[in-house]
């Protein structure tokens, strides 16, 4: 079973008028937090959960990764910076 699907957009605006097409007509309802979008379809009281939800987030980007790797002090060096920069874009990173 899935429990949710996450997408990544650029241009949040369209990626709203592009999924909100077919995802309220599908009976989703769409939340808005933090720029992000979370499509959720409705639970009726009594009901099992209904899933799969679908999140639309700005890509994680390098120079936040890159933060928070040196906060957390698992980045020395230019050997893990280099591993670091490809473990951030394996995570969807699009790097700078």
């Amino acid at each position: 079973m899935i429990a949710y699907v996450t997408v990544g957009a650029d241009d949040m605006a369209q990626a709203e008028r592009f999924y909100s097409a077919f995802l309220l007509a599908l009976g989703y309802e769409v939340e808005k937090y933090h720029g992000d979008l979370s499509y959720i379809l409705p639970t009726v009281p009594g009901q099992a959960l209904v899933q799969p939800d679908f999140y639309v987030k700005a890509p994680f980007r390098w120079a936040t990764c890159h933060i928070w790797k040196r906060r957390h002090g698992c980045v020395s060096g230019p050997v893990a910076e280099t591993r670091a920069r490809a473990a951030c874009r394996g995570a969807g990173s699009r790097g700078i």
